[in-house]
């Protein structure tokens, strides 16, 4: 049966079959169920991991949209320069302490190696003063950020010099928002006050004014140093679908598609 045709505009539509438009239908719906499947599978697998035992911390982080930093006094020139602050929030959930964090630079790099410099001091500080022997870590999963064969490295880099199991939990794409971004939100909030209530000494009020946010510094110059330190992998074929990545103490890396999929090991092949 054909559909009646009809006008847009000067154009005349071509009449198609009411075939056409079921066929679509099932495959627009084949394409949101499987998206919805991994919704769910993910935040189930994130609230899991967030559950407090002994030797294991779960961090949920995200990149907050660059801080803009305000002038305190109209000066000659700022119209044309901005200075941005770069801010890598999160939670950390263990069962002997829980807390959020903030990671600053000006150095505005959201790639994965900034990413790992980033939360090297706090996962340094999990794995050796708190004794962690199981570090879980969920974010959103953008390829440029996390998803990708620097993460699956640097992963099996910790695990194998820590002697830890390592677990990154990737959600759905759309889907990343959560307690990071409010941390990275009330941070930006507290920028915003310490220039505001005396803008001749706001460096002095930041310093003084007592935040329950544990704040972390990193520049340039840390991030070169992780790019460096990178072991030359080729590229892992599905990374883009990988929605779990872990790494053993023995540096064995394993990957899923899903959650509550089985496993599979992933042969990394490094370059000469």
């Amino acid at each position: 049966m054909l559909c009646t045709t009809y006008n847009q505009g000067s154009r005349r539509c071509p009449a198609r079959q009411i075939s056409f438009y079921q066929s679509h239908f099932i495959r627009t719906h084949m394409v949101l169920k499987a998206h919805l499947t991994r919704c769910h599978e993910q935040f189930k697998a994130a609230k899991t991991a967030a559950k407090e035992t002994d030797d294991t911390a779960t961090i949920q982080l995200d990149w907050s949209e660059n801080y803009t930093v305000k002038q305190s006094r109209e000066e000659k020139g700022a119209y044309y320069f901005d200075q941005h602050i770069s801010i890598l929030s999160g939670y950390v959930w263990s069962k002997n302490e829980s807390f959020s964090f903030g990671s600053l630079s000006d150095d505005t790099n959201h790639m994965s190696e900034a990413s790992w410099i980033a939360i090297n001091e706090l996962l340094l500080d999990l794995i050796e003063q708190k004794k962690i022997k199981t570090v879980n870590i969920i974010a959103d999963s953008p390829v440029s950020q996390f998803r990708n064969k620097t993460t699956i490295s640097m992963m099996k880099k910790y695990g194998e010099e820590n002697k830890i199991n390592m677990k990154w939990i990737f959600l759905e794409a759309g889907h990343g928002k959560g307690v990071a971004d409010a941390v990275g939100a009330a941070l930006k909030r507290k920028f915003d006050e310490s220039i505001a209530f005396d803008p001749d000494n706001s460096y002095d009020n930041a310093v003084e004014n007592h935040i329950e946010i544990k704040l972390f510094l990193y520049d340039s110059d840390g991030i070169k140093a992780v790019k460096d330190s990178i072991s030359a992998i080729r590229t892992v074929k599905g990374t883009s679908s990988f929605h779990e990545v872990f790494v053993t103490e023995d540096g064995a890396l394993y990957a899923k598609n899903l959650s509550n999929e089985k496993e599979r090991l992933l042969k990394t092949v490094f370059k000469k």
